[in-house]
């Protein structure tokens, strides 16, 4: 516990230093196109945490929802992340690719994606959300949180949970080429 509120509290101190009008909005989307964390689960409380302005505006029961295709382009997020705990019926390479999905900003500026999963889910809940929360604040405001800031934060996090580190390979991610 005072591992966790240690962290939130380095987070929310990162954050505060961030002004208002460099805060940046973003969602995170499930499995499927369309399909959204709603506004009262764990992923979009992660976003709001990291200092995002989360634009998912809908939710019941802390549950996905399908909003579709439509709503995420009306919402327009700055970032768009993808959830990583599950199989996903498209990639951030083909939303890119996408013409239909240039409408939105998160693609037009590559700022698209995954939280990390690989061997360890950083966005569902469970002590890892941290380490997923740390990944978006780095994602979005990397002058505030740098790569090399989140990777100390995610070797003492494996550390202090499992005595050892891991490569970035093996958790499934690459800060060394953004």
């Amino acid at each position: 516990i005072d591992w966790i509120e240690g962290k939130c509290d380095m987070i929310a101190d990162i954050v505060a230093t961030i002004p208002e009008e460099e805060r940046v909005t973003a969602m995170l989307m499930g499995g499927e196109e369309g399909r959204v964390a709603g506004n009262d689960m764990l992923q979009s409380w992660m976003i709001e945490q990291a200092g995002g302005k989360c634009v998912v505006t809908e939710g019941k029961d802390h549950n996905w929802i399908d909003v579709g295709v439509e709503k995420v382009f009306e919402w327009n997020p700055e970032f768009l992340f993808c959830t990583g705990s599950t199989g996903l019926d498209y990639s951030p390479e083909g939303l890119l690719a996408d013409k239909a999905w240039s409408a939105v900003t998160a693609i037009q500026n590559k700022n698209v994606f995954v939280i990390p999963a690989r061997i360890d889910a950083w966005d569902i809940p469970g002590i890892s959300a941290c380490i997923g929360t740390m990944y978006m604040l780095h994602k979005m405001y990397p002058d505030y949180f740098s790569a090399e800031q989140l990777q100390n934060e995610i070797d003492e996090y494996y550390t202090f949970m499992f005595g050892k580190t891991f490569t970035p390979d093996y958790l499934g991610y690459d800060l060394e080429n953004e």
